[in-house]
């Protein structure tokens, strides 16, 4: 006697379609839940001992897996800010940019971290035009406030002229926007 194996459902069976769409539902919670574990306003220092090189790193990850933020190299004294996206899997992928002598050159970084009490702890390689220009370690902490990014250029002070029929003095006509 000859066993024969059950047929597979068919793209039309109602048992098929409730499968795949458990699937999707697991596959999608899994996706946004691991994201949203690195969700936060993030700060801390990198570290490159292969350049000598150090900085700071504030990053807004958003439970999507979006990230914006700054880098700022302390060796060169350098402020850029930084866009891109992390995995469920902790791979941040980013681009940022520098104004060097009136040039904006844009650098990547791609980061692996692990998230542990309130960290973010990892190893950032830093590309320029497609190589290797860095290593680095990467110690991050979640802050508790918002953290505001690095600003790359001061605001410019604004002369306000004092209202008809006023005087003012030195003082109250320079203000900051």
């Amino acid at each position: 006697m000859r066993i024969r194996p059950a047929p597979l459902p068919s793209i039309g069976s109602s048992w098929f379609r409730i499968g795949l769409l458990c699937f999707a539902c697991a596959v999608w919670t899994t996706t946004a839940s691991a994201q949203a574990t690195f969700a936060g306003a993030w700060q801390g220092t990198w570290n490159d001992r292969t350049t000598g090189q150090s900085g700071l790193m504030v990053l807004r990850i958003k439970s999507g897996g979006g990230v914006s933020g700054a880098v700022r190299n302390k060796s060169f004294a350098k402020d850029g800010p930084l866009e891109g996206t992390i995995s469920r899997q902790g791979v941040l992928r980013g681009r940022y940019a520098y104004d060097e002598g009136g040039v904006l050159r844009t650098y990547t970084t791609v980061a692996e971290l692990r998230r542990a009490s309130g960290e973010l702890n990892g190893v950032a390689r830093f590309y320029y035009q497609g190589r290797v220009i860095g290593t680095a370690s990467v110690n991050l902490v979640l802050s508790e406030d918002s953290a505001p990014a690095p600003a790359a250029t001061p605001k410019p002070r604004v002369p306000i002229p004092p209202a008809p029929g006023e005087e003012s003095s030195e003082k109250d006509k320079l203000k900051n926007n």
